[in-house]
């Protein structure tokens, strides 16, 4: 039959081999597999710089209107100035729409100035604004068991470092050069109750678990012993030293190597006369 002589003796024709079909769906699937990669990658630099935006918008907003009302307050009606050691944060003001701010801090030659709130966990600052809105950059907020006076010998404030470079506390690991320490020895914290200069005496890099989340040394010996592991430990070399009866203000960061890691810079609070 001529039809199916033809048929038989066609060249190039019929089913693909099943290894070059079998070839070609995986090159399929890994090419999917990467564009999908590509797009969440984007998709999750989008969000983080993003969220970031907003992240800084809100804190002008905040210390636009804290340190309006606080020149305002401290100035009067007379028009004199602010005195040199004023607290230049209105929290009264601040609270009434953000009742978790406990602090502000300021640091890094004004690359930290960020509102400190303090949650009834350690949780919920991780990914919320202080006006309550969803933002994976989050807030920095105090420790939970803190007092939210920082009257305890030891306080702990959290803030996120991304793997992007972002993030609030993102310039703590700054720290680990003794150069730039000795460019920027001192926070700044501003309290209701009062602002601190924060000199800082040790930084370095610890794993979570082996930090001792202590917020009261039960002895003088206690504060030398912690004093000493700093030194021990750290990065830079400070010329600071706690004595028993200071008041410890340690921030805390991610290091973005691995999740068990952290960064911690250590500072002895000082009250501004």
């Amino acid at each position: 039959m001529r039809g199916g002589a033809a048929l038989h003796g066609r060249k190039g024709g019929g089913a693909m081999p099943r290894g070059k079909r079998a070839y070609r769906v995986l090159l399929w699937a890994v090419l999917a597999a990467l564009l999908a990669l590509a797009a969440f990658a984007g998709w999750r630099l989008w969000r983080v710089y993003g969220d970031a935006a907003r992240a800084a918008q809100l804190a002008r907003e905040m210390q636009q209107t804290a340190v309006s009302a606080a020149g305002e307050s401290a100035a009067g009606t007379d028009g004199a100035e602010m005195p040199a050691h004023a607290c230049p944060v209105d929290f009264e003001t601040l609270r009434r729409d953000y009742p978790a701010v406990t602090a502000w801090l300021t640091g890094c030659g004004g690359d930290i100035d960020t509102p400190v709130a303090q949650g009834a966990d350690n949780i919920y600052y991780l990914d919320h604004l202080p006006d309550g809105t969803r933002n994976m950059l989050g807030t920095a907020f105090l420790d939970s068991a803190n007092s939210a006076s920082f009257s305890d010998d030891q306080s702990f404030i959290f803030g996120h470092h991304m793997d992007t470079g972002g993030g609030v506390f993102a310039p703590l690991l700054r720290y680990q050069k003794q150069e730039y320490f000795e460019k920027n020895p001192t926070f700044t914290l501003h309290t209701p109750g009062g602002c601190y200069t924060a000199w800082v005496f040790g930084a370095f890099v610890v794993q979570e678990r082996a930090y001792p989340y202590v917020h009261e040394f039960t002895s003088a010996d206690g504060m030398a012993a912690f004093a000493e592991r700093v030194r021990a430990q750290s990065d830079i070399i400070s010329p600071v030293e706690p004595a028993p009866g200071d008041r410890v203000l340690t921030l805390c960061t991610c290091t973005s190597k691995t999740n068990d890691l952290r960064y911690v810079v250590c500072a002895k609070l000082i009250p501004l006369a």
